[in-house]
C-alpha cells in the first residue's frame, strides 16, 4: 500500500511497505522539488508492519496508523494498531499500541484530537495529541465511515449487529 499526504507546506509525505526479509513501514517526506528530507522504517526483529493511514496537523506532526503482526506461540499471528506520531522533523514523538485488529480510519475533530475507526470491532477511539485515550466506543456494527459535524460530533455509518444499515 502506498499513501501520500501533503504538510502544511505542502510537502508531500509518502507511506508504503518495503519486504527486506519481512515486511517494514516507511515514511518519507520530500521537498515540492522532490528532494529528500528525511525517511523512516518501522520495524523490530519480531514483527511486521504495514502502513494504513496518514494524516499531518497544522503544525507539521503526522500521525500513522499501522497495523503489527507478530506470533505469540500460535499458529496464526496476533495483529494489533499502533499509531504513530512524527514531528516535523520525523522524529518519534510517541507510540500507543492499540489491541484491535483493523483500522478503518482516521481524522481530526475540530479540537485536534485524533479520532480512530476500526473495522472488524466497530470501535470508536479518541486520542489527544500527546497519545493518551480520552474515551473508546464499542459497538456491534461494522464501521464504514466516521465525519465530524459542525458541533464536534463524531457521525458513524456502518451495518450489522441486527440493526441494518444506519
Amino acid at each position: 500500500m502506498q499513501i501520500v499526504v501533503l504538510d502544511h507546506h505542502n510537502n508531500p509525505i509518502i507511506g508504503y511497505n518495503s519486504f527486506q526479509g519481512s515486511e517494514k513501514a516507511n515514511i518519507a517526506q520530500y521537498s515540492m522539488s522532490g528532494d529528500s528530507l528525511w525517511t523512516i522504517q518501522i520495524k523490530d526483529d519480531t514483527s511486521t508492519y504495514s502502513i494504513n493511514y496518514l494524516l499531518t496537523d497544522t503544525l507539521g506532526n503526522l500521525y500513522a496508523v499501522l497495523n503489527q503482526s507478530y506470533y505469540n506461540g500460535g499458529d496464526l499471528p496476533t495483529q494489533n494498531i499502533v499509531v504513530l506520531k512524527l514531528n516535523q522533523a520525523g522524529n518519534l514523538q510517541w507510540r500507543k499500541p492499540l489491541n484491535d485488529l483493523s483500522p478503518r480510519k482516521l481524522i481530526f475533530d475540530h479540537s485536534s484530537n485524533l479520532i480512530l475507526a476500526t473495522h472488524g470491532t466497530g470501535k470508536i477511539i479518541k486520542l489527544n495529541t500527546s497519545g493518551d485515550t480520552i474515551w473508546n466506543y464499542s459497538s456491534s456494527i461494522i464501521v464504514t465511515d466516521i465525519a465530524i459535524d459542525s458541533k464536534n460530533n463524531i457521525v458513524v455509518s456502518g451495518y450489522g449487529g441486527g440493526i441494518g444499515f444506519f
